[in-house]
């Protein structure tokens, strides 16, 4: 898995249905998982024209079918049917035992949060020896 992004533990394994999109929320982002010839695979949960969960729709022949739209993402590559340089979001998957791991990127700090980090940043700084 990518250094740059936290492992979070998603799921329990058991908890995804093949056949099927099972959505999560982790590290700030709607992801859904989906198991398909043994694999599970992860990619972001927003269909790209209407936004509408990819999890919510139809799975079939390896393809997250959009119930708003109708686009048609392969799940293995995220990228919609026919139109292979548009993608979704792809996450890489670890299961380990009976959880599933994925590699999300950071959460986005708000105002308030990034201050506080900043503050700690400058107070770290300053007691440095020099």
């Amino acid at each position: 898995m990518p250094e740059d992004h936290p492992c979070a533990v998603v799921i329990r394994r058991d908890r995804i249905v093949a056949g099927r999109g099972t959505v999560v929320h982790a590290a700030g982002a709607n992801v859904t998982l989906f198991l398909i010839d043994g694999i599970v695979h992860a990619i972001d949960d927003a269909c790209l024209r209407c936004g509408e969960s990819l999890g919510a729709g139809r799975v079939a022949a390896g393809l997250a079918i959009c119930t708003g739209c109708g686009w048609a993402y392969d799940i293995a590559s995220g990228a919609v049917q026919g139109v292979p340089a548009l993608c979704v979001e792809r996450y890489a998957v670890r299961v380990d035992d009976a959880n599933v791991f994925a590699a999300l990127p950071a959460p986005p700090l708000d105002g308030r949060a990034a201050d506080e980090v900043a503050k700690v940043r400058e107070e770290k700084a300053k007691a440095a020896p020099k």
